[in-house]
């Protein structure tokens, strides 16, 4: 959670580069005040719909502490992922290894091949 003004860490830019890069989803919520008009705490609804969107989340806007309960209900509830590439190369060969293992000992036992 933050207020978005940068005052220590990296930028918005760095942050959103980050997130794509190690598929983190970020949810950014907008807390807008009545009597305030459409002003979000200093925070541009155009900066957080960017975040959100590059990122694969969502933008919500609340107004109160209700909604706000609202909005993390929903998120805890409805988990937004990003597809995780997974390293498949180490099981792959260890499946090859038992096979082949596999192969040789069968092919040495009572399957072996008759010339």
């Amino acid at each position: 959670m933050t207020d978005r003004r940068s005052n220590i860490g990296v930028s918005e830019d760095t942050a959103i580069l980050y997130a794509k890069t190690y598929h983190v989803v970020v949810n950014t919520i907008g807390i807008q005040f009545s009597g305030y008009g459409d002003a979000f705490l200093g925070v541009d609804n155009s900066s957080l719909e960017r975040i959100a969107t590059l990122t694969g989340g969502i933008l919500y806007i609340v107004s109160n502490s209700d909604d706000l309960e609202k909005v993390y209900s929903e998120i805890v509830s409805n988990p937004t992922s990003c597809p995780v590439p997974v390293d498949m190369s180490l099981l792959l060969l260890i499946i090859a290894l038992v096979l082949l293992l596999t192969d040789w000992l069968l092919g040495n036992t009572i399957y072996k091949i008759i010339p």
